[in-house]
């Protein structure tokens, strides 16, 4: 599988999102920062092959602090883990199906 050079999946936290949006605008948009969920504050950031590392090394150098997700995987990850969370579902794992059983606060 080829490893996609063009795209950022990253967590801040949510009051955070429009810093990286503004920082990323200084650049003169080496980046278009998309937001994936604003509770948890991931944010997608589409660049080019060209321009991949620029970004990669100015996400990794932001004056707060910004978690690198490896891959569209992770992030869908981080977002099932939040909404897990707020609505108390619990998941029961059986060998050949899943049952989600949710428990409304």
């Amino acid at each position: 599988m080829l490893e996609d050079r063009s795209t950022i999946y990253a967590k801040v936290a949510p009051e955070r999102i429009a810093d990286v949006n503004w920082i990323m605008e200084g650049y003169e948009h080496l980046a278009l920062v998309s937001t994936i969920d604003h509770q948890e504050g991931i944010i997608l950031l589409r660049g080019t092959p060209d321009t991949y590392n620029d970004v990669l090394e100015i996400v990794e150098n932001m004056p707060f602090s910004v978690e690198i997700l490896e891959s569209f995987n992770e992030a869908c990850r981080q977002i099932v883990k939040s909404v897990i969370k707020y609505l108390g579902i619990v998941l029961f794992y059986k060998k050949s199906e899943v049952r989600i059983y949710a428990a409304y606060r």
